[in-house]
């Protein structure tokens, strides 16, 4: 518990929205970051096995966003489905969620 008069850092919100989903790609990653810092978006099949681990580069404080392509590693189209995201920052802090491919 913080005393009274020390100063407590703020966590560094990372908030996402993710368009469209379900869809047919590529998709919109839209965050707005409390601090500069370096993104790297990670993209899981059903089964948790990593698909697709891109660092999307450093961005300054606000809004920003990128986009993927709905392609694997290797850049090969993936199928419909239901996949997992994770956006983290270089420290290791992010946010998760999933979004779904249509045929």
């Amino acid at each position: 518990m913080a005393s009274v008069g020390s100063a407590v850092p703020a966590l560094d919100v990372l908030r996402v929205a993710v368009s469209p989903t379900p869809g047919v790609g590529p998709f919109r990653f839209q965050w707005e970051l409390a601090q500069p810092r370096q993104l790297t978006l990670r993209v899981h099949n059903v089964l948790g096995r990593c698909l697709s681990d891109q660092v999307l580069g450093n961005f300054p404080a606000g809004p920003g966003q990128a986009r993927w392509e709905a392609r694997d590693a290797r850049g090969v189209p993936l199928p419909a489905g239901t996949y997992f995201y994770r956006l983290t920052d270089d420290r290791g802090q992010g946010a998760e969620g999933k979004l779904v491919l249509v045929p």
